[in-house]
């Protein structure tokens, strides 16, 4: 007869983990930047970036910074996580 130990379930640890300080943009960010009335030019004026890295956070080739991520959503007057990918 096998004895029952203590469920190795319980001996699992799940790490809490912080979200990561950058995210890549939802398909909703270029939505919001043409009903803002902006060119990716205009954004980029804004951010103080090339129009290049507005072009690559809309195609997600590149992942946005919180900090970045913040003056975008003012600059376009919603929420940051109308602009982020949600649940990925």
């Amino acid at each position: 007869m096998v004895k029952a130990g203590p469920s190795l379930a319980a001996e699992v640890r799940v790490p809490v983990t912080l979200p990561p300080p950058w995210s890549p943009l939802s398909d909703n960010a270029r939505k919001v930047r043409i009903r803002s009335g902006m060119s990716m030019g205009d954004v980029a004026d804004a951010l103080g970036v090339a129009r290049s890295t507005i072009s690559m956070y809309e195609l997600r080739k590149i992942r946005i910074s919180r900090e970045r991520l913040e003056k975008l959503a003012e600059l376009y007057g919603v929420m940051p996580d109308e602009l982020m990918e949600v649940g990925k």
